[in-house]
């Protein structure tokens, strides 16, 4: 389906009146991002069992301790504390087998790139290494 819409014109649009439709535009922005994180949150249950992908530690799989209005708190399994935005969360399913491919995006097959399956790289080596 093809978006039909006539561009909008604001090049006829004073200062004034422009400064009033972002403001407008701010302020709905923000109620389509509470709309999310309510939503986010609502599906959600202290003692519920999450994962998430940090940019410091990789996956990590913890249990939801408190609910807030903008962040929820887990306690990973490692012990540490982190406190994230629900959006990030995804119920961990002690069945899910691959939960590395999360990660990165799946690599084509081994024969596909000349590989021999022995040499396959793994999808997940581990959070990266600190800076020298």
């Amino acid at each position: 389906m093809t978006d039909r819409r006539a561009p909008i014109s604001i090049d006829h649009l004073t200062e004034p009146e422009l400064r009033e439709l972002h403001g407008r535009i701010v302020d709905r922005l923000r109620l389509f991002i509470e709309v999310r994180q309510r939503l986010a949150i609502d599906r959600l249950r202290v003692g519920q069992r999450v994962i998430f992908l940090s940019a410091s530690e990789g996956l990590v799989r913890g249990t939801l301790t408190r609910l807030n209005r903008k962040s929820v708190t887990l306690l990973g399994d490692d012990g540490m504390q982190w406190r994230v935005s629900p959006s990030l969360l995804m119920p961990a399913d002690d069945d899910i087998v691959d939960l590395e491919v999360i990660q990165r995006p799946a690599l084509p097959a081994p024969s596909a790139r000349g590989l021999p399956i022995d040499d396959t790289p793994a999808l997940f080596d581990g959070p990266p290494d600190p800076p020298a």
